[in-house]
C-alpha cells in the first residue's frame, strides 16, 4: 500500500503511514474520522440459549480497529455496560478497509427497545469525547422467534 493524494488532502495508508506518536495520531484520527461508515448492521434471530448475534461491517479507511471502539447500545443494556456492549473484530479488512465486528448478546437486551451500533475513538485516545462525534447506525430487531 502507498499513500496517495485525494481531493487535495493527504490520505494515509493504514500500514505504511500510521502515525507513531500521539502528536501525529490525533491529526490522523481527525482527518480520517469522517471516513468511518457503518454498513450492514444485522441482528440474528434468537438462538436456543436465548442469545442473538449482532454484526456490523464498518469501513475504517486508514484507521485501524485499535483506533476505534465499537459498541451495541440498547435501552435494556446491563448497567455494567454504560458505554454499551463491545463488539469485537471478526475478520481481516476487506480491500476497501471494512471490518466485520460482532457480539453475542442476551436476547433480553434487544427485546422491546431500540438499539444501535456506535463507533467512537478508542477509549485510550485523549479528549475524543470533546472533538469527534460518534458514528451510529440503528439496529432493526425482529420480534419473530
Amino acid at each position: 500500500m502507498h499513500s496517495f493524494q485525494a481531493h487535495g488532502e493527504r490520505t494515509y495508508s493504514a500500514v505504511l503511514d500510521r502515525p507513531s506518536t500521539m502528536d501525529a495520531l490525533i491529526p490522523h484520527l481527525m482527518c480520517n474520522w469522517p471516513r468511518v461508515v457503518i454498513h450492514d448492521v444485522a441482528v440474528g434471530r434468537p438462538a436456543g440459549r436465548g442469545e442473538r448475534r449482532v454484526t456490523a461491517r464498518i469501513h475504517l479507511g486508514a484507521l485501524l480497529p485499535g483506533d476505534v471502539q465499537v459498541a451495541l447500545v440498547a435501552d435494556r443494556a446491563p448497567s455494567a455496560a454504560p458505554g454499551g456492549i463491545l463488539l469485537s473484530r471478526r475478520t481481516e479488512p476487506d480491500e476497501d478497509g471494512s471490518h466485520l465486528f460482532e457480539a453475542i448478546v442476551p436476547s433480553a437486551v434487544l427485546d422491546g427497545g431500540s438499539c444501535a451500533v456506535r463507533v467512537t475513538p478508542a477509549a485510550d485516545l485523549p479528549a475524543w469525547r470533546y472533538i469527534l462525534e460518534a458514528v451510529e447506525a440503528p439496529c432493526e430487531v425482529s420480534t419473530r422467534r
